[in-house]
């Protein structure tokens, strides 16, 4: 495979460029464009994993069982549930359904970064064929361009 590389420097008085070859597999990413044009939603996940620290607060009828304090309900015999203080967002699910436009793509490209860069949970549902599950991690931000970059209706 030749790459063909262009540089116009300074105002396209000089035009230099050379064919570069690549033993190895070049992906592409859409350029990133705040457009908003596309599909998301939030995920709603167990509480368990959302945060360490809680304070106590009265139960009140339909709080999940899973976070009643047990221990205090054998100490007090008073119900208490668990109230996590601190609230980590949602994970976010990009959702492309419809025939993806470069500028959809340029779209779901740049809230990928914009969430990596925040620290929050993020998957990818490009059509029916590509689906990644909520993740942060670098990896899953590699593999979530790298799928942008291979998508094709």
């Amino acid at each position: 495979k030749a790459v063909y590389l262009e540089t116009l420097f300074p105002l396209n008085f000089f035009c230099c460029f050379t064919f570069f070859n690549v033993d190895q597999e070049i992906y592409v990413y859409p350029r990133k464009e705040n457009l908003k044009i596309h599909d998301e939603k939030e995920v709603m996940e167990e509480e368990k994993d959302r945060g360490e620290e809680f304070h106590l607060r009265d139960y009140r009828p339909g709080d999940s069982l899973k976070r009643v304090d047990w221990k205090k309900l054998a100490q007090t015999n008073k119900w208490y549930t668990r109230q996590f203080t601190e609230n980590a967002p949602h994970p976010v699910m990009l959702i492309l359904k419809d025939t993806p436009t470069e500028e959809t793509l340029r779209s779901i490209c740049y809230r990928i970064y914009e969430l990596h860069q925040k620290n929050t949970k993020y998957g990818l549902q490009l059509g029916d064929n590509v689906f990644l599950s909520p993740g942060h991690s670098p990896k899953h931000f590699t593999q979530c361009l790298r799928e942008l970059a291979h998508y094709d209706a």
